[in-house]
């Protein structure tokens, strides 16, 4: 399938979906999403980029979640669309849902450390969804060195385009890093599963699983996984590192014995 093909709320919907311990109602929420738009359709004029900033954030209400920014909660459509609280990239993906049915051109940016939306038929505003307002490139600067330090300087690969693909995989990636810092192997090998359902052949994501399945004490499988990687990968990095911790693994083993 093609990146544009990408049903961008319906796998969000999903990949969420198998993270929860209960089903969630993914039609119901695909029906709210319609309603946000029937309601902009009906309510605002005229219809453009600034006027849907102002009826999500202002009107709508949604906005970024400050109090409690780490929740796995925050990267759930369902939940976010519920309680109108998030972090960028899922607030953004609100805003990206509701653009596309009101015929409104949007596309994310894979900014570091904050997704942003861009309108590129409105002058190419550019919106941090977690505030809900418009950012110049001196904003952008700042917020830039917010997330990579002082010295960071604003270029344009920092404001380049996101496709629906690259989206997802981000989506994924918040969840997975905080199940990874919390010591939820289980959960994060899930996050795993689905970015290898995007990206299935990136082997990078086939080291970071034999990584969890080591954590996990499942050695046969992640010394499989890390000797399939050593005979496979063109990557010679990422087949340096599954080498070394294939010897550390068998170092590990010997010094119990």
């Amino acid at each position: 399938m093609n990146d544009e093909d990408l049903p961008l709320d319906r796998l969000a919907l999903l990949f969420a979906a198998e993270h929860q311990a209960q089903d969630i109602d993914l039609e119901g929420c695909l029906r709210h999403l319609d309603t946000l738009a029937d309601d902009f359709l009906a309510t605002v004029q005229p219809i453009g980029a600034e006027q849907l900033v102002s009826f999500l954030a202002n009107t709508q209400q949604f906005m970024g979640n400050t109090q409690a920014y780490g929740l796995a909660e925050n990267s759930y459509l369902n939940r976010v669309l519920a309680v109108r609280r998030g972090i960028p990239i899922t607030l953004a993906l609100i805003y990206l849902s509701v653009a596309e049915r009101v015929g409104i051109a949007a596309t994310g940016i894979n900014f570091p450390g904050h997704f942003l939306i861009r309108f590129p038929e409105q002058d190419n505003i550019l919106i941090d969804p977690f505030a809900g307002r418009a950012l110049s490139q001196s904003d952008c600067q700042t917020l830039l060195r917010q997330n990579l330090g002082p010295g960071a300087t604003l270029e344009a690969a920092h404001l380049e385009a996101a496709n629906r693909r690259d989206l997802l995989m981000r989506l994924i990636e918040n969840l997975k890093q905080g199940f990874w810092r919390g010591r939820a192997w289980q959960a994060a090998e899930l996050c795993l599963e689905q970015q290898r359902l995007l990206r299935p052949n990136q082997a990078a994501l086939k080291l970071q699983l034999a990584n969890i399945r080591e954590l996990r004490g499942d050695l046969e499988s992640a010394k499989n996984l890390y000797t399939g990687l050593i005979q496979t990968t063109k990557d010679s990095d990422i087949g340096k590192l599954a080498a070394q911790r294939l010897m550390a693994m068998g170092h590990s083993r010997r010094n119990l014995h």
